[in-house]
């Protein structure tokens, strides 16, 4: 029975891990895509400077 307990327990932390980094990653490249966007927005972005190619 031990095993089982312990097999259980460790199926739910990884769940549990598993759900808060997608959350993590989710929040970290929301971030870097805003500031990316509006660093863009300030330099007229990329459309400015491939019609001055």
């Amino acid at each position: 029975m031990y095993l089982g307990i312990h097999w259980l327990t460790d199926v739910v932390a990884g769940v549990a891990l598993a759900v808060l980094s997608v959350a993590v990653a989710m929040r970290v490249t929301n971030d870097a895509d805003r500031a990316r966007s509006r660093t863009e927005d300030s330099i007229g972005g990329r459309e400015r400077w491939r019609r001055n190619d």
